[in-house]
């Protein structure tokens, strides 16, 4: 099957988009993401927590 990304092994990028009633909430749910497992020789990244303010009107 052809693929537009050939054999790329790498992630290329990725996020979460996380709407919770209280920083609290987010930052227990950030905690588990950091301890899930991953692969042998994987590099380890942090996890962010950025609040995304709410614009309220159109773009």
């Amino acid at each position: 099957m052809w693929s537009p990304y050939g054999e790329t092994q790498e992630l290329l990028a990725g996020f979460w988009v996380l709407d919770c009633e209280s920083l609290e909430r987010v930052t227990e749910i950030a905690a588990r993401i950091a301890r899930c497992p991953a692969p042998d020789g994987a590099p380890v990244h942090p996890v962010v927590i950025r609040p995304i303010l709410d614009g309220g009107g159109d773009v």
